[in-house]
């Protein structure tokens, strides 16, 4: 197989060799999934797949593939979560875009219902701790648009970035804290595949008077 971004042309016997190598030097692949049945498992060369991300200077990324009884949708039903149906855009752009492996997920707020969870400036009007409901409920808007793009929520191997906006006077210096709410829901739908590199940055305002808005970046299987 051939990772996208590399052009590293590899078979089973290279893949082989690379975790034979990564064992001698006592270092343990970055395991992005938690859908294996075993940590055993994880270092059967037909479980795995090599990510185009890299995160060891000299061996791609090896990843899991996933197993069915981990699926993040049955993750979901564990938390007493449901996905809402997929927000249609509120202006001129498309809910996703896939390109190659990457599937780029449009800003998402905090619609619940049809209606906004919360209106204004963070924390005037709004809360931190609501702020962070609300990022978690752009996650479940964001993971929504991405099923229906996809099929299934089960094609998304990681979480590669997420950009949270928070609307805020300038002296508010809390924007971490808010997109937590995103992080934090995200580990706990997708496991370690879902730690993400991230951007949390405030504004005065934001689309619809909403105080949160949340961008997703995922890498996809075929």
């Amino acid at each position: 197989m051939r990772t996208m971004g590399g052009n590293v042309a590899t078979d089973r016997g290279h893949t082989r060799a690379k975790l034979s190598a990564l064992q001698e030097q006592s270092v343990q692949p970055t395991v992005i999934s938690p859908h294996v049945k075993s940590a055993g498992s994880a270092w059967k060369p037909e479980n795995l797949y090599i990510s185009r991300f890299h995160t060891h200077p000299e061996y791609p990324q090896i990843l899991p593939m996933a197993n069915p009884s981990h699926d993040p949708h049955v993750r979901l039903t564990e938390l007493g979560l449901t996905l809402p149906p997929p927000p249609k855009p509120v202006a001129a752009y498309i809910p996703t875009r896939l390109i190659g492996n990457l599937l780029f997920v449009s800003g998402q707020i905090p619609l619940k219902d049809g209606a906004l969870m919360a209106t204004g400036i963070v924390p005037r009007d709004v809360p931190i701790e609501t702020a962070q409901e609300c990022a978690r409920q752009c996650v479940l808007n964001g993971l929504a648009a991405a099923s229906a793009a996809l099929g299934s929520l089960s094609r998304i191997a990681s979480v590669v970035r997420v950009g949270c906006f928070v609307a805020c006077d300038d002296s508010f210096t809390d924007h971490p804290k808010v997109a937590n709410g995103a992080s934090e829901l995200l580990v706990e739908i997708f496991g370690e595949r879902g730690r993400h590199a991230r951007a949390a940055v405030g504004a005065p305002s934001l689309p619809l008077g909403t105080p949160v808005e949340v961008e997703f970046l995922f890498e996809v299987t075929p």
